[in-house]
């Protein structure tokens, strides 16, 4: 612009984005936590945990530096190898689970992918407008089954 002449340094309030706007939202950020904790009438005393908190504290932290190997609770069911047999045999359940679903896929998105494909109908007048139907209708489910997981 013609009315701006160059002063050699940047200006940080005419650029959004910048170091001027950053600190304004700091600030803003910092005056609204101060109101919130007035009006809240927040001591800065509440904010260190009392001795039942410290109690709760330390349990937390002993148990979890040394874990329970027998199962408890009231799904238990006598495992010989107690929670690491469990696990095992959690996990070979989700192994046999990964491999029934990766058949299933390898056989559907072979099927789906044939009759998606238009090498089956194309230039073959017999099919008429069969054969684009069911390619239209096999795309559309192959990209409803690949995006559910995000609905």
């Amino acid at each position: 612009m013609a009315s701006e002449a160059y002063t050699g340094r940047p200006s940080v309030h005419r650029r959004p984005g910048s170091l001027g706007t950053g600190l304004l939202v700091l600030v803003a950020l910092a005056l609204a936590g101060m109101w919130a904790a007035l009006y809240l009438r927040l001591e800065p005393a509440g904010l260190w945990p009392g001795s039942g908190g410290l109690r709760l504290l330390n349990e937390f932290f002993h148990s979890a530096l040394r874990p329970a190997y027998a199962f408890e609770g009231p799904l238990s069911t006598a495992h010989r190898f107690g929670v690491p047999g469990q696990a095992l045999q959690a996990a070979g359940m989700t192994v046999v689970f990964a491999a029934a679903a990766l058949s299933l896929a390898i056989v559907g998105g072979f099927g789906l992918g044939l009759l998606a494909s238009s090498a089956w109908w194309d230039g073959d007048g017999r099919r008429g407008r069969i054969g684009p139907a069911v390619t239209l209708v096999a795309r559309n489910l192959m990209t409803l089954m690949r995006s559910i997981h995000e609905l």
